[in-house]
């Protein structure tokens, strides 16, 4: 189940209250598992409601930032920036600071999403409030039809089916970090082996095998990068498609076909998520001992491995908590359409 803080409690509540009592808009928090979704507002026009919404992510507290002197900075992995550039509505981030009494905000979108080395990040003015002199950017927003695209219910059926998709690049990681974890014992044994021989550590023969695992470190890691990205962008489509499915099935109808197909494909993914967690804790260990020696091609090797095992590290530990809380919706679904 997704973790509950107080903190995130009162950003809730904060928010809401600038929702409705300033901005004078409806507010719908947005019950689990969403991911990175806590509220939808509706625009109000002259007292009526528009059905034109805006998605909101809600982060309570300095803790979920990186203050700066006139910016707050929210890192967001990739899971997170998939689904919310594909999403079919507008995004918004609220940071809700109680150590400044403040509530700050941003649009999310290409623009203001930045880039990292490691990941993306979106960077918050702390001076830009949100309250009801944020309205005509909020307007602003909404300019464009929200209308439902025709197809868009098959849409959903195709991005709930690319749990394949993710499922096939979770198992192409953990091979690769199985492979990865053969070839280092590998090296090891070779260095041992060349120490025992009386070869010596800076020899030439020695400088190669050194030279020759820095370029599989550096060969790995990209696959690695490469794969996580297309983990990232097919797991976003996926989720938000199975919890929309799930959503329309609570408002609209008792067929669990569609979600079955969901379960089935997705009740494997938490074991094989966990897996490779741990393998790459383990591997983390022995590549933290491991030396470079000075090999300019091994230091680089090492430091984009180890990179690639933090992406994994974080990405399948977002996607296993959200993964775990649609599944635990899921069998309440079904069980009571089993009854």
């Amino acid at each position: 189940m997704l973790r509950y803080k107080n903190t995130e409690q009162l950003g809730l509540n904060a928010t809401q209250v600038i929702v409705t009592e300033e901005i004078g808009w409806i507010y719908r928090h947005v019950p689990p598992p969403d991911l990175g979704i806590d509220a939808q507002i509706e625009q109000i026009i002259d007292y009526h409601p528009t059905a034109r919404i805006i998605a909101v992510q809600i982060k309570s507290g300095l803790g979920n930032f990186h203050v700066g002197e006139k910016k707050i900075t929210r890192y967001v992995s990739l899971v997170h920036y998939n689904y919310w550039i594909s999403s079919n509505i507008p995004v918004i981030i609220v940071a809700h600071i109680p150590e400044w009494d403040k509530t700050l905000w941003e649009v999310v979108n290409d623009s203001t999403l930045k880039k990292t080395p490691s990941q993306w990040k979106i960077e918050i003015s702390r001076f830009k409030e949100f309250n009801s002199k944020s309205i005509p950017t909020l307007n602003k927003l909404l300019e464009h039809d929200q209308k439902v695209p025709h197809d868009f219910s098959e849409k959903l059926e195709r991005d709930s089916l690319r749990i394949l998709e993710t499922n096939k690049s979770l198992v192409a990681i953990i091979g690769y970090i199985h492979d990865m974890n053969l070839y280092a014992q590998e090296h090891i044994e070779s260095i041992k082996n060349f120490v025992k021989n009386e070869m010596g550590l800076k020899g030439p023969i020695v400088k190669a095998e050194y030279t020759l695992f820095g370029n599989r470190l550096l060969q790995s890691g990209t696959l690695i990068d490469e794969e996580i990205n297309k983990f990232a962008e097919s797991f976003a489509a996926s989720i938000s498609a199975v919890t929309e499915i799930a959503k329309r099935h609570h408002n609209a109808t008792n067929e669990t076909s569609q979600l079955k197909v969901a379960y089935d494909m997705m009740i494997r993914s938490p074991s094989e998520m966990r897996t490779a967690i741990k393998t790459v804790k383990e591997l983390k260990l022995t590549f933290g001992k491991y030396r470079d020696l000075g090999n300019p091609i091994l230091k680089s090797g090492k430091a984009k491995f180890e990179y690639a095992l933090d992406s994994i590290a974080r990405e399948y530990s977002i996607a296993l908590e959200l993964t775990e809380s649609v599944i635990f919706e899921l069998e309440k679904i079904l069980a009571i359409n089993e009854r």
